[in-house]
């Protein structure tokens, strides 16, 4: 099985994303309390802080890698910024999505031309990186159109209680495929980790891109920009919670179908 392998892989993905964003506030000397991968859990979190890592911001890890953050010392920072410094900042992780994600199709397409393509598309989305983020915002304003679709897929996740996730990680987790087949599912989850991040629901690194361009229109009424932040939070908080019992009802049918039943 290479279960260690791909959460090995996986970890280093959430990192890269983090890592974005961390590494573009700082650019801009807007001060991280934090930089956490994986969700805090009481006694299971370590932390590591050391004055030349990450600028003194220390780094925090937990085994429930399905998610990260950077915390802000001050929020207020954000309305001295100009509005490309906000675009990068918001879009700096997804950004490092998709370079893990070329990176690994060059790498498993080494022999042909397509792994050359790919490798050259990584290169150049990291030498633009700051103008692809400027880009980002068309993504995002577009996915508008794949909010209902996202929506629906959630609800029928909240009915089914876990019976799809089961299926998915029995298929992710436990295939005897070797070294390549991680590699193959981590770039397929970094490719979905930046595209689930330009939905724009405030949550969501795509949710903040276009706030951010909101603000930054002075024909757009502030209110709506309030209203906005404040409803597709709501519906990106319910979202995230169903997604995460889903996610943990699958893992424990999958740890009763295999261990308990045994």
């Amino acid at each position: 099985m290479y279960t260690p392998t791909l959460l090995f892989l996986i970890f280093i993905i959430v990192f890269a994303h983090e890592y974005g964003h961390l590494k573009a506030m700082l650019k801009y000397h807007v001060p991280a309390s934090e930089i956490c991968i994986g969700i805090p859990v009481r006694y299971f979190t370590i932390t590591i802080r050391h004055p030349r890592l990450f600028q003194g911001v220390p780094l925090r890890i937990s085994p429930l890698i399905i998610a990260g953050y950077v915390s802000l010392e001050n929020e207020n920072r954000f309305a001295w910024l100009s509005t490309k410094a906000m675009l990068e900042i918001c879009g700096m992780g997804v950004v490092m999505n998709f370079i893990f994600t070329c990176t690994t199709i060059a790498a498993l397409n080494s022999t042909s031309y397509i792994g050359i393509i790919f490798f050259a598309v990584a290169v150049l989305l990291y030498l633009l990186r700051e103008w692809v983020c400027c880009l980002l915002p068309i993504v995002s304003f577009g996915m508008f159109a794949a909010v209902p679709l996202f929506l629906s897929e959630v609800s029928s996740l909240a009915v089914n209680g876990g019976k799809r996730s089961s299926v998915a990680i029995d298929g992710i987790f436990l295939q005897p495929e070797g070294f390549l087949n991680a590699v193959e599912m981590a770039g397929i989850f970094s490719f979905a980790m930046g595209i689930l991040n330009l939905i724009p629901l405030f949550v969501f690194d795509g949710g903040r891109i276009v706030s951010t361009c909101l603000k930054s229109w002075k024909w757009v009424p502030k209110m709506v920009t309030r209203y906005y932040d404040i409803i597709t939070g709501i519906i990106a908080f319910f979202a995230i919670i169903i997604l995460t019992y889903d996610f943990l009802a699958g893992v424990i049918r999958l740890l009763w179908r295999n261990v308990v039943s045994d």
